[in-house]
């Protein structure tokens, strides 16, 4: 499931910016494997022979904006309409049951449905929010629904919460192609109850899941994750100076996130916008959209972005961004700062709307 989802989040994403003409239901990685100019993906500009290099570039600005309204629309629906558990990332739930507390159509076939559909949507339509935290929940509800097929787990509320601990585990192998971060999530954040023979068997189910992604290979790369860090110059003791400042204040921006991200959902909750979650959903969604449109780093795809910041620049090698060239410096900051701001006060209004990311 996280294999199929992968691959749905990256056709629909790139669906916003264009087609590959030698098959539609296909991702711009898979259509253009060297990155660069690709004859085989066109725009939708290109599509529609719009001669205009202004009018061409307004169609594929409406178009990508349309597109992010119907993806994050369509999400909230879903949820509102057949699965209200499926909104979310799951985790507080999943958190919740392992705690003892019984939640119905939590992890039923309907909601995994909703959940794997929405999930592709809403996070396609360029919200801010990933598919990471969703994946506990997507084998969380993969784990109850197996577990009917074998009465010793199905009848036995602590076995099943059991499972449920090996499916979280599972749910963060996939998500972030670490098997054993899986197991320590697990054990230090879900589960209460955790005996030595469940460590080995999460440890085992986690393998087994990240193991199977692997072999599916959704990111065309032979790797379970979009990017890695990997530098082949040492670092200098001088910058630890940055790197402390830099964790300073990604503590202090982490601070102000939580207080303003509270104060909107106190907000959400005790007005009338929780009265209209597809409409808020699509209203963000269209907000998101344009504002992006202003900045490189924010109007891409967040997970190739974020392998761009930290990709090491190497001599002869194109890269999409200006952060390799000295002469740009200046510009690639600006910029840099300027999504950080965005991506910022965009999270805070999006964490709590009704979709399933």
């Amino acid at each position: 499931l996280a294999g199929v989802v992968s691959l749905g989040t990256e056709f629909l994403s790139d669906v916003r910016f264009g087609f590959c003409k030698t098959g539609f239901p296909i991702s711009r990685s898979i259509c253009c494997p060297n990155k660069g100019d690709c004859s085989n993906w066109t725009t939708w500009s290109d599509a529609l022979h719009l001669s205009s290099s202004s009018g061409g570039w307004v169609l594929d600005c409406i178009i990508y904006i349309l597109l992010a309204i119907i993806f994050a629309g369509l999400s909230a629906w879903f949820v509102k309409q057949f699965a209200r558990y499926a909104a979310g990332s799951g985790i507080p739930e999943v958190k919740t049951i392992l705690g003892g507390v019984v939640i119905k159509s939590f992890a039923t076939p309907k909601t995994l449905l909703i959940k794997c559909v929405g999930l592709c949507l809403s996070v396609s339509a360029g919200l801010n929010a990933g598919k990471e935290g969703p994946m506990v929940h997507v084998a969380s509800c993969c784990g109850e629904i197996f577990s009917k097929f074998f009465p010793k787990y199905h009848n036995n509320e602590g076995k099943k919460r059991e499972i449920l601990s090996a499916a979280a585990a599972a749910g963060v192998a996939v998500a972030f192609g670490a098997p054993i971060g899986g197991v320590l999530f697990s054990l230090e954040e879900v589960s209460y109850y955790f005996p030595h023979k469940v460590l080995w068997r999460t440890f085992f189910c986690a393998n087994i899941a990240a193991l199977t992604l692997s072999l599916m290979n959704p990111l065309h790369n032979g790797k379970l994750v979009i990017f890695e860090v990997k530098y082949d110059n040492m670092w200098h003791y001088y910058e630890l100076i940055p790197f402390i400042f830099i964790a300073s204040l990604g503590g202090a921006i982490g601070s102000f996130f939580i207080k303003m991200n509270k104060r909107m959902c106190f907000f959400r909750k005790h007005s009338q916008l929780r009265l209209f979650p597809v409409t808020e959903a699509m209203v963000i969604a269209a907000l998101t959209a344009f504002i992006s449109l202003l900045n490189p780093f924010t109007s891409g795809n967040t997970g190739e972005t974020i392998g761009e910041l930290f990709g090491e620049c190497l001599p002869d090698q194109t890269r999409p961004t200006d952060l390799c060239d000295n002469s740009l410096a200046a510009s690639a900051i600006r910029n840099l700062l300027l999504a950080s701001l965005i991506r910022l006060f965009l999270s805070i209004f999006t964490f709590g709307v009704r979709v399933p990311a």
